[in-house]
């Protein structure tokens, strides 16, 4: 999973297809990086617990942080491949046509919508924790809080990428379909 990647639409040029290989490559590269960091963390918290009896101050932290950066990197990237849990219940009901296409349409909205007022509070997050420092690390709070605003802009660029995709090719009513 940490290297795949979807094949982007044909009308793009080959610099467009170039950017987002590099992007999808770099962001699969970060969450994989973050992964192998919450793990590493934990298990030397652990061992250092459990076989050293001295626990480490800052393992938790470290843990917790990627874990954070790694949720909301990863957000996007599931986006991306459609893994995100939906509720299409009432859009399985209806016949092809204009109606599903405006009810995608309008379930796509909500989301970008959501992701922006997250942005938005994320971005307040950042600058109020400006001046706070976490216990055992003694960095800014700012670094575990700016997760939030860059997740929300890459999740929102990856659902307006996909739904553009599926909209040109004209797959999304397949897509609904075959669920």
């Amino acid at each position: 999973m940490c290297g795949s990647a979807t094949p982007p639409p044909l009308c793009w040029s080959s610099k467009d297809v170039k950017n987002y290989r590099s992007h999808n490559f770099y962001l699969h590269k970060c969450s994989c990086c973050f992964a192998v960091i919450n793990y590493d963390g934990r298990d030397i918290g652990g061992f250092a617990r459990y076989f050293l009896n001295d626990a480490l101050t800052w393992s938790e932290e470290v843990a917790r942080f990627s874990m954070i950066w790694l949720s909301f990197l990863g957000g996007g990237l599931v986006f991306r491949h459609g893994g995100h849990v939906a509720i299409d219940l009432l859009v399985r009901r209806l016949s092809g046509g204009a109606l599903r296409t405006a009810i995608f349409g309008l379930s796509q909205f909500v989301i970008v919508a959501f992701l922006a007022v997250l942005f938005w509070y994320g971005i307040e997050m950042v600058q109020q924790a400006n001046y706070m420092t976490t216990p055992a690390l003694q960095i800014s709070m700012m670094i575990p809080y700016a997760a939030i605003p860059i997740g929300a802009v890459l999740m929102m660029y990856h659902l307006v990428i996909v739904s553009l995709k599926k909209r040109g090719d004209g797959h999304a009513d397949e897509r609904l379909a075959s669920e």
